[in-house]
């Protein structure tokens, strides 16, 4: 839970790719910490230098830093100081308190990952930045010849830290890798949302409808079973934008919507059709047994209040037409059915369902 709670630092009033990049920020300065807090009891215990230990707990402080910055927002200066500090930190262990034999400089290759994850499409100058930095220090680390480092290992030393190096930097390549794997997935999983289901009520849209609808009827076809199809508006929708205004229209909207879906079977399609209009398929449902659901749909719909004001409430009806799946039938020629009996309905004075009992309509 307290680690929830650090990697959604700063997220508050931020949405989609944003959000993505703060937690990804905060992640990642959590593993660097972490692993930095490994080296240091290295250092501490095994190697016997405290000094430099110290060093290490200095630079965890100084990425902890970062965490500060995502929570006051500045999150431009939160990612370029979390990989700046990074080169810095590496920079010094492998110029001043080590040498290039035990590896340290190889934490360089996480760098092209690590922009690629926490810089968005815009910052072009800020990844160049950090991306020409690193591979300037990297060669910089990598022919620099310190005669007196801090600490001079044995070759028993040496080898043990370069292989624990090389494979930090595999694991947090693979951290990296794996975090930018999920994000990836958030990413497509909002995407295939937003292709299916209709933004304002959460309920699938007319897309998701017509191919969800096509396989319906197909299987109803195929097994010679009963479906039906309601074709639902709300009435005198126009009037309550004009006098309410649209805040008030989409919340009618919404919670009719919430109503109709709530009273449903899973097997059952909901679909929001078009502004006011809303359609569901009913799989193995007689014109009867639909008739009754229709009903039902609509005192339920009846009883629905409204807040526009401090003592004000209004109250939403609804028209439904219905038709039922004959034998060779489409869909859209099933709507159109459903159409009619809906047209009926409010000609005949709203607030009711009708069913439509003519015949096939060439559509």
């Amino acid at each position: 839970m307290a680690l929830t709670k650090i990697i959604n630092l700063g997220v508050s009033g931020t949405s989609g790719q944003t959000a993505d990049k703060i937690k990804i920020t905060n992640a990642m300065t959590l593993i660097t910490c972490g692993l930095a807090f490994v080296y240091t009891t290295y250092y501490y215990y095994v190697l016997n230098a405290p000094i430099v230990a110290v060093l290490n707990l200095f630079f965890i402080s100084c990425y902890a830093l970062t965490l500060l910055f995502t929570y006051k927002k500045h999150y431009r200066t939160a990612k370029l100081w979390l990989l700046s500090i990074f080169i810095l930190h590496i920079f010094i262990l492998t110029t001043q308190v080590f040498t290039a034999n035990v590896g340290f400089h190889f934490y360089y290759l996480i760098l092209p990952s690590g922009v690629f994850l926490l810089f968005n499409e815009k910052e072009h100058l800020e990844k160049a930045s950090i991306i020409l930095l690193g591979g300037v220090t990297f060669f910089i680390c990598n022919d620099w010849v310190t005669e007196n480092p801090y600490i001079i290992l044995s070759a028993a030393n040496t080898q043990t830290l370069f292989s624990y190096t090389i494979m930090a930097v595999l694991i947090e390549n693979f951290l990296v890798m794996h975090i930018f794997n999920l994000s990836i997935k958030r990413q497509a999983k909002i995407l295939e949302m937003l292709a299916t289901q209709d933004v304002l009520t959460g309920i699938s849209n007319r897309r998701t409808f017509m191919e969800v609808g096509e396989e319906l009827i197909e299987c109803a076809q195929r097994d010679n079973k009963p479906l039906s199809l309601l074709l639902i508006d709300i009435d005198n929708f126009k009037k309550v934008n004009d006098t309410y205004g649209h805040i008030i229209g989409d919340s009618a909207i919404k919670l009719v919507a919430h109503t109709l879906d709530s009273n449903l079977r899973s097997s059952d399609c909901l679909a929001r059709y078009g502004g006011e209009e809303f359609v569901i398929v009913l799989p193995e449902t007689t014109l009867h047994s639909a008739q009754v659901l229709a009903e039902n749909l609509r005192h339920k719909v009846g009883k629905l209040e409204i807040e526009v004001g401090s003592n004000q409430k209004i109250h939403n009806t609804i028209s439904i037409g219905i038709a039922q799946f004959s034998h060779g039938e489409t869909l859209m020629q099933l709507l159109h059915q459903a159409d009619l009996a809906l047209y009926q309905a409010k000609d005949l004075g709203r607030n009711r369902v009708e069913m439509h009992q003519g015949q096939l309509v060439t559509v």
